[in-house]
């Protein structure tokens, strides 16, 4: 009959693994990541454009309600003594109880009219109190100045409209967003091919059987190396990482829409409010004559935007051509543009600032010098991500 014995054994190690980025997997994670970085920024920005809008509008609300109170002030005075004077000539006989009632009326409206104009003005000061971050109060310590309506310049330097849509936080917040998404294509991609990695290891290892002791660990005769590689492909799993990588290519396309739809929106504010500055047209113009541009080709008049939709194709492309099986029939030619940014430019740029991350303008040399203008839409060929089979 077998005996038991107890004995302890006691082992500490280290475990190191390093991934070959063979097939971009990680560098295309890093490149969403940044993306992913770079939008929320712009998201930042976006906020900060909307609250700033929201407090100008509230100020000329709260300014306003001002100068009306103080107009229909000076109207209750003005009427006060118009209907002493009309009271004065009924009681002479020159005009009739009617002119004496209208009197009375004109100022009974006008008198009804403050209360409306005072609960205006105390909610615009509540809500400028709220936007500025502090509880409802009358904010005496920051209106103490003069109040009067603010009013624009009379000069507004409004350049290429092109380069008003550049400068919308909301526009690169889109386009990030679909950077990042072209991105997890490639990483998607990876996974239907083989990684490769180095393994290391490391254990030191004692026990009290015999003569040993545990104690003796930290000897490095106790010690136990594994250095090798190692190689794993999810090959049985095919179907479900085509089908993944058809899902990350479907958020794509749908990234790719709401990035164009963005555009479109953002033509259509730029234009508008032009459109609403009267002090833009000369003499004898009108608005719409003063703002012709030329930025593409002499046709005025039009909204150019570069070419971030072939960029944006290109990052989804360029992941599916490095990382593509040899032999996998059904795959679509794919276009060679630009390689993308890489890195996190302008992470460290103060947030808020207009010319923190420029894009290239139309005409640069070698890189999406013809623009995609807004008035032509592209055809599904342009909206064509890489192929998927």
């Amino acid at each position: 009959m077998a005996s038991s014995f107890a004995y302890w054994q006691s082992q500490i190690g280290a475990q190191a693994t390093w991934e070959l980025d063979f097939w971009g997997r990680i560098r295309r994670g890093i490149e969403s990541a940044d993306a992913s970085l770079l939008a929320t920024l712009a998201d930042y920005d976006s906020t900060l454009v909307t609250l700033t809008a929201d407090v100008a509008n509230t100020y000329i609300a709260l300014r306003t309600a001002e100068e009306r109170i103080r107009i229909a002030r000076e109207n209750v005075d003005i009427q006060e003594q118009t209907l002493k004077i009309v009271e004065a000539r009924f009681t002479y006989g020159t005009v009739t109880q009617l002119d004496v009632e209208q009197a009375r009326t004109v100022l009974f409206n006008t008198l009804a009219t403050v209360p409306t104009l005072e609960t205006q003005r105390r909610q615009a000061r509540d809500a400028l109190s709220v936007l500025l971050g502090m509880p409802p109060n009358d904010l005496s310590d920051l209106l103490s100045g003069p109040s009067t309506i603010p009013v624009s310049p009379p000069q507004i330097i409004v350049g290429i409209p092109a380069d008003l849509l550049r400068r919308r936080p909301d526009i690169r917040s889109a386009e990030l967003q679909a950077v990042a998404q072209s991105a997890q294509i490639g990483v998607a991609k990876a996974d239907l091919l083989p990684a490769f990695s180095l393994i290391g290891n490391l254990v030191l290892l004692s026990t009290d059987l015999g003569t040993f002791r545990l104690s003796d660990m930290f000897r490095w005769g106790s010690r136990q190396i594994q250095i090798g590689p190692s190689v794993q492909w999810n090959i049985l799993n095919y179907g479900q990482i085509s089908n993944n990588v058809r899902v990350q290519d479907a958020n794509f396309q749908q990234l790719l829409l709401a990035y164009q739809r963005s555009v479109l929106s953002a033509q259509q504010d730029v234009e508008d409010n032009l459109a609403g500055l009267p002090r833009l047209a000369g003499p004898g113009r009108s608005p719409g004559q003063e703002r012709h541009v030329e930025p593409d080709g002499g046709r005025p008049g039009r909204l150019a935007v570069p070419g971030r939709r072939d960029r944006l194709h290109h990052r989804a492309d360029h992941s599916a051509d490095t990382l593509e099986p040899a032999g996998q029939p059904g795959q679509h030619p794919r276009q060679h543009l630009d390689e993308p940014r890489r890195g996190v430019p302008g992470a460290g740029r103060r947030l808020g600032d207009p010319g923190g991350r420029r894009h290239r303008a139309t005409g640069d040399q070698g890189r999406d010098a013809r623009p995609h203008e807004l008035g032509e839409p592209a055809g599904p060929h342009d909206l064509q991500p890489a192929g998927i089979s």
